[in-house]
């Protein structure tokens, strides 16, 4: 015992000093440029780490206690963490939004907040402990549990290690991360006319603005990775409450056989945020199913306004979830619970808790909806306007075909006064609209042969799960099973959400990412057939018992080893280590050298305008944001003026002096085509022109402007340019 206690202290104060170290490297490091190299670094990383596990903890704090108003009744220890973690996540996003919209999103303001959020959940720290306590003790207490966490640990201890360097992913450095840094330089949240993106509902992005207040932006990524490794949690408590033990571990390992779910784990993208949100949405509501206990649907509304808080998306699988309660609830309420053998709720109190489900997921989301209606008279900007036109002190003005008609006379005028330019940009982009391959969301198999097809160039590895081939088998193992059952009733309307989810998002857009909150739902069911066929095979061979193994282990390894190769040829390991600096690591993204440029070689008070270059993160100088593929703020310029010369007067008169121009997006829009995500709502051209015309009018204006007006100061070999303006 005395030897016991006198090792929990060592490692008391090893893990004391740690901390320290981390925080005063962090601090250190802070202040130095990104010229940084040394062992400072590895601590500076275990503080990122820290502080992502830090706000978890707050988080799951917070989250506790407000689950515990609701009076419910946990199964297990995953599920516990799961929905706490993600209840106080939501509270803390929230409360970020509300100090931004105050003017008060800064330092002091949000660490009060987060310290009144302990004081306030203070009482579930010991919750917290014995959580942890109880999971060690659960993974160490046989020979394979301890194997089995090994394994896990081992495969998030490669997560990690990936997710800890500079934000880099594309979609990070246009505008998750892009965002909330901008947010954090204004310290409020205001509406955004350059990056539309900035307008969307950003609840998760709200946390990022911490992690970027203490200057941890690789804590943002760790803290998706977090919820990420979240929602394995969830779909194994799931199992665990409504299968096996069995199909549980199968399903906690197989929800990490998609490389898509490992390629966006690493990175502080929002879907696997969004996925877990709408699971437990799903899970809590399916709990009040089965116990009729009104906390857990109240809890499902909470979730389900956080969904909404995360993505516009959220909306039609909400729409499949009250399909879900009316018919259960219709069904059940004509029959007696097979429990305890009373009644189940009636169909008027089904109707009154549906409509008070309604009320609460609408009140939990309405912030972000109310500001855009405020800002823009419209609670989904930028969809179904598209982006303002005009937007100055009283007056507010979309595009109109009046615009329309000005912007192609200053096209008509760049084919008079260069023809043969014209030409040549009309025909670099007709090779790459010749080159196109286009893909129908409708063919299932395409997803799994050409996986590419469904995937931006900046998403490689977003491999779905090959086990999901054996959803298909769900239909027939019905046959041999009771359909109705409890377990088996779940899993027939999981198939029945996931294969309506999947032709709402095939029908709009072509991104196989959008997709992923169906991948929970098809994991269990996956895991269900696993172990079922497991239990009907064990008596005729021994080998049955190696079935999930096997199949899991087929799956999960390829997208595991591409995550490890992208760990070793990226530089990973030396940028935690010190080897390598931040500035070195970033030089390897194709778009960070011109901004690098920008950053050292233009005066402090240079203003950017960025033309069809996009990733804006790293930009150190003052910037108006181009995220469309249209170029808005360029299509902005020309319809409000009647001559470049008038657009040449008002970028001076607003301050602009550099232009950083990227056509290579114009050649990937016409190699994409129409297919794209149409998160702004393209301007469909005539028909008399080719569905590249916008790129083409922006490029050719472009030119014709650059050539009376702007001089070349850099060019690299990846196709950017800056241009100083005469």
């Amino acid at each position: 015992m005395n030897n016991t206690i006198r090792w929990s202290k060592i490692f008391q104060v090893a893990a004391l000093t740690v901390a320290l170290t981390a925080i005063l490297a962090h601090l250190k490091l802070s202040g130095a440029d990104d010229n940084y190299k040394g062992s400072l670094a590895i601590f500076d990383r275990i503080f990122d780490l820290g502080f992502a596990f830090v706000l978890a903890s707050i988080a799951f704090l917070i989250g506790r206690r407000i689950l515990r108003t609701l009076a419910l009744e946990f199964y297990s220890l995953p599920e516990e963490a799961a929905f706490s973690l993600v209840a106080g996540s939501g509270a803390i996003g929230l409360a970020m939004l509300g100090l931004g919209l105050l003017g008060l999103l800064k330092l002091i303001p949000v660490a009060i907040t987060l310290v009144l959020f302990v004081a306030i959940a203070w009482r579930e720290f010991p919750v917290l402990i014995a959580l942890i306590g109880n999971g060690f003790k659960a993974a160490n207490a046989t020979t394979q549990t301890r194997v089995l966490a090994l394994l896990f640990g081992v495969m998030i201890g490669l997560l990690i290690l990936n997710a800890a360097t500079p934000p880099h992913d594309f979609d990070e450095a246009i505008y998750h991360l892009s965002v909330a840094k901008q947010f954090v330089k204004q310290g409020r949240v205001y509406p955004m006319y350059d990056n539309s993106a900035g307008d969307f509902p950003l609840l998760i992005q709200m946390i990022y603005t911490i992690c970027l207040l203490v200057k941890a932006d690789i804590a943002a990524k760790l803290f998706s990775l977090i919820l990420a490794v979240t929602c394995g949690f969830a779909v194994y408590g799931f199992c665990t409450r409504y299968l096996d033990r069995q199909a549980a571990v199968i399903a906690l390992f197989a929800f990490f056989a998609a490389g898509m779910v490992i390629q966006v784990a690493v990175t502080a993208r929002i879907d696997l945020a969004l996925t877990l949100i709408l699971f437990l949405t799903t899970y809590a509501m399916i709990v009040y199913l089965e116990t009729v206990q009104p906390g857990w649907l109240y809890a499902s509304a909470l979730f389900a306004g956080f969904g909404l808080s995360v993505k516009y998306t959220a909306a039609f699988w909400l729409l499949l979830l009250g399909v879900m309660y009316l018919v259960e609830g219709w069904w059940r309420s004509r029959r007696k619970a097979p429990d305890s053998g009373t009644a189940t709720v009636s169909i008027g109190l089904m109707l009154k808790r549906g409509i008070v489900f309604v009320i609460l997921f609408i009140a939990v989301a309405s912030p972000w909806y109310l500001k855009n209606l405020v800002w823009f008279h419209n609670p989904v900007y930028p969809f179904l306007t598209g982006e303002v036109a005009v937007s100055a002190p009283g007056e507010l003005r979309y595009f109109t075909p009046d615009d329309t008609v000005k912007l192609n006379q200053h096209f008509k005028a760049a084919e008079e006064k260069i023809p043969k330019t014209v030409a040549a940009i009309q025909e670099v982009l007709d090779i790459q609209a010749r080159a196109r391959k286009q893909p129908n969301p409708l063919r299932i198999w395409e997803y799994f042969i050409k996986p590419d097809l469904y995937s931006t160039t900046a998403e490689r590895g977003h491999e779905p799960n090959s086990l999901f081939l054996l959803v298909p088998l769900l239909v027939p193992l019905l046959f041999f099973l009771k359909p109705f059952s409890s377990s088996n009733r779940w899993l027939v309307w999981f198939a029945l959400i996931a294969v309506a989810f999947y032709f709402a998002m095939a029908l709009s857009s072509w991104v196989a990412r959008y997709l992923l909150p169906i991948y929970p739902l098809l994991t269990i069911i996956v895991a269900a057939i696993l172990a079922r066929l497991t239990s009907w095979f064990r008596p005729y061979t021994a080998l049955a018992a190696w079935l999930p193994t096997l199949a899991v282990a087929v799956a999960l390894i390829p997208p595991l080893l591409t995550c490890s190769r992208q760990t070793w040829n990226t530089g990973h390991l030396p940028y935690l280590s010190g080897q390598l600096s931040r500035r070195e690591f970033m030089h390897q993204m194709f778009y960070f050298p011109a901004i690098d440029f920008i950053n050292r070689q233009l005066p402090d008070n240079a203003t950017v305008m960025m033309l069809g270059a996009q990733m804006s993160y790293d930009v150190e100088r003052p910037f108006i944001a181009d995220v469309s593929w249209e170029t808005t703020e360029w299509k902005r310029l020309l319809s409000r003026n009647d001559s470049l010369d008038q657009v040449a007067a008002e970028l001076k008169q607003r301050g602009i002096t550099h232009i950083l121009f990227a056509p290579g997006l114009f050649e990937y829009a016409a190699r994409v085509g129409p297919r794209d995500s149409g998160f702004i709502g393209k301007t469909r051209p005539a028909t008399n022109r080719p569905d590249y015309f916008t790129q083409l009018r922006t490029w050719a204006t472009f030119d014709l402007f650059r050539g009376s007006f702007l001089e070349s100061i850099y060019q690299d070999q990846y196709g950017y340019f800056v241009f100083r303006l005469k």
